[in-house]
């Protein structure tokens, strides 16, 4: 079974496309640095600098934590051990590109950018894709990380 996976650039995320790696074929990995395509409206860059400062104070010990985490993951994974494509956004043409090139049976997802339609319908075409967010969709958004905002809810 060959998979191409389409993660976040942060530590962790290269730390479980290692994991992955061990038990499935990896063809490619797209690590996406989740820039949005378009610019955040001004309700939405207020709720995020909202929850930033609600970080500070209510977080702090989660967001600690996560930082200490990322750090050693990121002396520990430092490497992918597979072929790694570099985009801004997951929906990137790129992405399209590697996912006809290197033809996976699967794609698994995880820390990116929403999905958008041309990369499900690329999914569609194979045998299928998995999305793995720790979060309940839609009440749990992904970024930075939706398993904190479980803890801390």
């Amino acid at each position: 079974m060959k998979v191409g996976l389409l993660f976040g650039n942060q530590s962790n995320q290269i730390a479980l496309c290692n994991k992955i790696a061990e038990v499935c074929d990896v063809s490619f990995v797209v690590l996406s640095a989740n820039i949005p395509r378009k610019t955040p409206s001004f309700t939405n860059r207020l709720q995020s600098l909202t929850n930033r400062a609600l970080n500070r104070f209510a977080g702090r010990e989660l967001v600690s934590v996560w930082f200490q985490m990322l750090e050693a993951y990121g002396r520990d994974a430092a490497q992918i051990a597979a072929l790694t494509i570099e985009v801004s956004n997951v929906n990137d043409k790129a992405t399209l590109d590697a996912i006809e090139e290197y033809n996976p049976d699967y794609l698994i997802v995880s820390g990116t950018n929403l999905v958008g339609k041309k990369v499900i319908e690329a999914a569609e075409k194979r045998k299928g894709i998995l999305n793995l967010h720790t979060g309940i969709s839609p009440y749990i958004k992904g970024g930075p990380n939706c398993t904190n905002w479980c803890l801390a809810n």
